[in-house]
């Protein structure tokens, strides 16, 4: 008799516990997590918050990014290999609908991308370069490392509408209208690599490359100045590198 009713009491504040968890409002899971890691180290804050945990919205600044978050999480469905995300991310700068499930103790995310390269300014100002434009990633796949949340491995394909493009050229600055390109991100040893080509010709202009310590390494080729009509006194070959950037970006 007490074995049975220690066991109801145990399954009680089982389901007790999960309902609070369960039902828990955002603002208040926020509020605790605020009061064990200190505001200057959070990676985002947060505006407006609506829901619970596992259903719920909100408002997300970053330095790189201002917008909406909505979610719903199904966690009992990563005990059978499913889907346990769904993730929807609308700025005004960009728009990002995934889905994520477990791989071992990593997440993998499945999802399309659309943003303005605006939403760079602050990178490439560094530089000295300004563009915008659309950048739209289909089926893009990503394993994501659940310790650094850092991506792993990533596959896809992506297009740039093209648009005006500013950068230094010697003592002067150069603007160009360009035209669109196409490029395909592959999975190249530890690296994730963003070849570039024109769409037209089907030739690599740019490449990009992300390696898992959050470093972005972009070399731009002589055939993308080619494209920009760019004066360019040094010679060589469409396939010759002309110009390098690299730069934490996590």
């Amino acid at each position: 008799m007490v074995k049975k009713v220690f066991i109801a009491l145990f399954f009680g504040l089982f389901c007790y516990a999960v309902a609070l968890v369960a039902f828990m409002p955002l603002s208040f899971a926020w509020e605790q997590i605020q009061r064990w890691v200190p505001k200057q180290q959070l990676p985002v804050q947060l505006g407006a918050k609506r829901g619970t945990v596992w259903d719920g919205a909100t408002l997300v600044k970053h330095r790189y990014f201002n917008g909406q978050v909505t979610w719903q999480l199904y966690p009992f469905k990563s005990l059978f290999g499913a889907n346990f995300l769904d993730l929807s991310v609308r700025a005004e700068n960009g728009d990002l609908q995934a889905t994520a499930s477990l791989e071992g103790l990593d997440v993998a995310l499945i999802g399309d991308l659309q943003v303005d390269l605006k939403m760079l300014q602050p990178i490439l100002r560094k530089h000295r370069i300004d563009l915008g434009g659309l950048l739209t990633v289909r089926n893009l796949s990503a394993v994501i490392d659940s310790r650094s949340g850092l991506p792993l491995t990533m596959a896809g394909s992506a297009r740039w509408e093209g648009g005006p493009v500013s950068y230094p050229l010697g003592r002067k600055r150069q603007t160009s209208q360009m035209p669109p390109l196409a490029g395909l991100i592959v999975q190249r040893n530890d690296e994730i690599v963003l070849d570039v080509n024109d769409e037209e010709t089907g030739k690599t202009v740019m490449q990009m490359q992300f390696t898992q310590d959050g470093v972005v390494k972009i070399q731009i080729r002589k055939r993308l100045l080619d494209l920009a009509d760019a004066p360019w006194g040094g010679g060589g070959s469409a396939d010759d590198i002309v110009f390098k950037v690299q730069q934490k970006l996590i």
